[in-house]
């Protein structure tokens, strides 16, 4: 499999098994930096749980006054190329979450960072996001829980580990 130059990093909340926002950011491999993150907050006919209000900061008359629908998402989504792309997530369940929550298939390529970053340092394949953020040096920026945050801490772990893998051009001169 031969990599385009730009992956999406995805990450998903939800309430009890119900999607409630997808975050997604987009990096160039080439350059090694983040393009662009998205948050896109999902329409809910459904009263959110306390515990995903204070967790989250979405409340349920936000979702339904700035939400969009499944299909909005599934067309961003695309968009965006989400199809076709290397889809870098920090768990293994969230791809299969997304594709069951919006009806369709994404992209077939997938990595998830903790596996790479358990290769790399022998530790935990189930540390969170913060922790994992540690091991390399980094700290969380943004608020957790909030997708595109999330995403984009992801994305930020990905490129020290992929910096790790194989040192850009411009390290080795």
């Amino acid at each position: 499999m031969r990599l385009a130059n730009t992956v999406n990093v995805l990450d998903v909340e939800h309430d009890s098994g119900r999607l409630i926002e997808i975050g997604l950011t987009t990096v160039a491999l080439k350059e090694r930096q983040i393009l662009k993150t998205y948050s896109l907050p999902i329409k809910i006919e459904f009263e959110l749980d306390k515990d995903i209000v204070e967790l989250t900061g979405w409340t349920t008359t936000k979702l339904r006054k700035q939400g969009i629908t499944r299909e909005e998402a599934v067309r961003r989504l695309d968009n965006y190329g989400s199809s076709n792309r290397l889809l870098v997530t920090d768990h293994s369940d969230e791809i299969p979450f997304l594709e069951e929550s919006l009806g369709r298939s994404l992209s077939p390529h997938r990595l998830n960072v903790s596996i790479l970053l358990a290769l790399q340092t022998g530790n935990d394949i189930n540390l969170g996001l913060e922790q994992m953020l540690s091991l390399v040096g980094l700290e969380f920026e943004g608020r957790q829980h909030f997708a595109a945050d999330d995403s984009r801490n992801i994305a930020r772990l990905f490129l020290r580990l992929l910096t790790k893998l194989a040192p850009s051009a411009e390290q080795h001169s």
